[in-house]
């Protein structure tokens, strides 16, 4: 029997996405797994009515990646395998053996010219431009607004992003006086309480409620569903505010039958993200340029691993600190006396760097979520 085909679905809407690892879940899993962003095994999927996905197509196959196109239009690319929208469950099988030939040593791939047996593409329907459009905002180019103006709507520049995930700026050349929180009341929090305790308790997923917001959180694989996008203002809102806990409440899914997740994840609306992405994303919300109570700022700390800022939300400087964490170990308090960084992107990284156990100070028990998080080999 043939190894299920790994696939990256970082490039994807949140909406087509969750479509795929929703199929994956239910009734794909003998064909398909779900691979992490950093594998270069996986296939990358990529949706051909998105603005980058040309640019994007071209880089990954000069790289020598497999890639699997979804497509409204009849359409052939060399060295891909092209689904046609509207996205079946047939479809998606049918493709499974075509990227496994992609995928197989040389020796057994299809000669040139023979060709990989493209699937019957659709014409697309009136409005898909519009409606893509309006699917492909992504956190990095949605300018979110301060917790004060949430309610009222405002719009907010640049700076106030880097304010929302950053902190505010302080004043060039002062040396910043750290400012501490209660990380145990925030969001961020609890989501990494939720992967403990799914190794804990031994459990499939855990069901993160938390003042409106649903989470359905799949450890093994990587992903979290759920019925609020965290581009809309009122996710952002709940990840910013200190959570009471009779707000939020945790439960687990005990069973690792492929029928019972699928139904659970029925509930939500849909919507998905890695759990590496989201852990990053909540960190930086509720720090906002401060540190968690108990930090030890004078501790040398070096990454483990690179983060994949490709996929994670980018801020200022956030690609030299980790190539100058993963090189040297440095305290926070050395980082911001030796590099000519501002303080509140270098406190910001620290921060979102530890949620996804990037760094080695972490308490063992966060240890699961390295585990949890590391690549899926489609060879083992």
């Amino acid at each position: 029997m043939s190894r299920p085909v790994a696939l990256q679905l970082d490039f994807l809407s949140d909406e087509l996405a969750a479509r795929i690892a929703y199929f994956v879940l239910r009734e794909g899993r003998s064909h398909y797994a779900l691979g992490e962003g950093h594998n270069p095994a996986a296939v990358l999927v990529l949706d051909c009515d998105a603005p980058e996905s040309k640019a994007i197509t071209s880089r990954a196959l000069a790289q020598g990646r497999v890639v699997l196109l979804l497509s409204s239009v009849l359409r052939t690319v060399k060295g891909a395998v092209v689904v046609g929208k509207p996205l079946s469950a047939q479809k998606l099988i049918r493709a499974a053996k075509p990227l496994q030939l992609l995928l197989s040593p040389p020796a057994l791939r299809p000669t040139a010219g023979a060709g990989i047996p493209l699937l019957k593409a659709h014409k697309p329907v009136a409005d898909t431009a519009a409606k893509r459009a309006s699917r492909h905002i992504k956190l990095h180019n949605y300018v979110p607004v301060r917790p004060a103006a949430l309610a009222t709507g405002r719009a907010a520049g640049e700076d106030q992003r880097w304010q929302l995930l950053c902190g505010p700026a302080g004043e060039p050349g002062k040396r910043p006086e750290f400012r501490y929180y209660r990380a145990g009341d925030s969001l961020a929090d609890y989501l990494k309480q939720a992967v403990r305790g799914c190794a804990d308790t031994l459990s499939e997923a855990a069901v993160l409620r938390a003042a409106g917001l649903h989470l359905y959180i799949v450890p093994a694989s990587g992903l979290v569903f759920g019925n609020l996008s965290m581009k809309t203002r009122r996710a952002l809102q709940i990840a910013v505010t200190a959570l009471s806990a009779d707000q939020v409440t945790t439960d687990y899914v005990a069973t690792h039958s492929p029928q019972t997740i699928a139904s659970a994840i029925g509930t939500q609306k849909g919507i998905v993200s890695q759990l590496d992405s989201l852990l990053w994303l909540t960190a930086l919300l509720a720090s906002q340029g401060r540190l968690a109570e108990g930090t030890d700022p004078d501790r040398p700390v070096q990454l483990r691993f690179q983060p994949d800022m490709t996929r994670l939300e980018s801020f200022p400087h956030a690609g030299a600190l980790a190539t100058r964490w993963q090189q040297e170990a440095l305290s926070l308090r050395d980082m911001l006396a030796d590099a000519a960084i501002p303080a509140r992107f270098i406190i910001a990284f620290y921060n979102a760097a530890q949620s996804i156990s990037a760094f080695g100070q972490e308490p063992p028990a966060l240890a699961v979520l390295h585990e949890t998080l590391a690549p899926v080999d489609p060879q083992a």
